[in-house]
């Protein structure tokens, strides 16, 4: 099992910010930390009360909520989609009180998908209710709807678990913020944004040049390590203009809407994905997933 998912699965760290350790340690030793994350304690009661609320400017990574290190089953989807951060609306907050909802975050943090028909939790329409489905089916509405037509019979249902199935996603910072603050600098000394790009070094980099993948970076190619100047490598498409990384846009027209459908091609043709190989070198022992919640 890559370190990628074996830091995750060991377990948040104790208290009411939810981070990886080592993160902590990095955030906390900045000269500002309070300008860079919210405060112990911090909650939706206290998000109320806050100025930021609905400014559109807050950069603070709220460390109250889970972190999302990535979506989907990393090792089985066809297509991976390199992203910035998670987003952030009040209705996180809302979300993460509700305990089916914050159970199947938790559950994510193995890096096996959701379970059930939906890997790529945010397509499931359980929680259709919650702002990540709404902002990831408006991203994949039009490939969905296309999928549909082309091989399900117009059944829409269908075409969005198929490509439940072979998608996922991967942030370069797991924490979730309204607009993004962090330097170049402090997030090539996170843990986590380290552990994303070694996975995406070790594993997804050499799967996509055997054809067993497709990686969409969406945002910062430089800081994901797969810089635009010396042109795509084998099975990576890279947003690299500036308006292309600001939409990301995953319509069927663009280059990820296109590789999301060649995947939902070969799924319908063949099936999943063979199963993962053999563990490789960086393999780790698998220890519990834990998480210190504060009720």
């Amino acid at each position: 099992m890559h370190p990628l998912f074996c830091a995750w699965r060991r377990g948040l760290r104790p208290g009411d910010r939810f981070t990886l350790e080592e993160d902590f340690t990095s955030l906390s030793r900045e000269k500002e930390p309070d300008r860079l994350m919210t405060p112990a304690g911090f909650s939706w009661e206290s998000y109320q009360r806050d100025p930021a609320l609905g400014s559109g400017e807050d950069t603070r990574l709220h460390l109250s909520l889970i972190p999302e290190p990535y979506v989907g089953n990393l090792m089985q989807a066809r297509v991976v989609i390199l992203l910035l951060n998670p987003g952030l609306t009040p209705s996180d907050y809302h979300a993460q009180g509700i305990p089916a909802y914050r159970d199947a975050l938790l559950e994510q943090l193995k890096g096996e998908g959701n379970a059930g028909d939906y890997p790529f939790l945010h397509l499931d329409p359980a929680y259709a209710w919650q702002d990540g489905f709404t902002w990831w089916s408006g991203k994949l509405r039009a490939v969905i709807k296309k999928a549909a037509v082309d091989w399900f019979g117009k059944d829409v249902i269908a075409a969005r678990r198929a490509v439940a199935r072979q998608v996922a996603a991967l942030e370069l910072v797991p924490y979730h913020s309204e607009c993004f603050g962090l330097s170049d600098d402090l997030v090539g000394r996170l843990r986590s944004s380290t552990l994303a790009r070694d996975f995406v070094r070790q594993v997804l980099v050499p799967k996509a040049a055997a054809g067993g993948c497709e990686i969409v970076v969406t945002r910062r190619v430089r800081d994901w390590g797969l810089l635009a100047e010396t042109g795509d490598l084998p099975g990576v498409i890279n947003y690299s203009s500036p308006g292309h990384a600001r939409s990301a846009s995953l319509s069927p027209g663009s280059r990820g809407g296109q590789a999301i459908l060649r995947a939902v091609k070969a799924y319908v043709e063949t099936g999943d994905p063979p199963a993962a190989p053999a563990p490789a070198p960086w393999s780790a022992p698998l220890t519990p997933l834990t998480a210190a919640l504060s009720d």
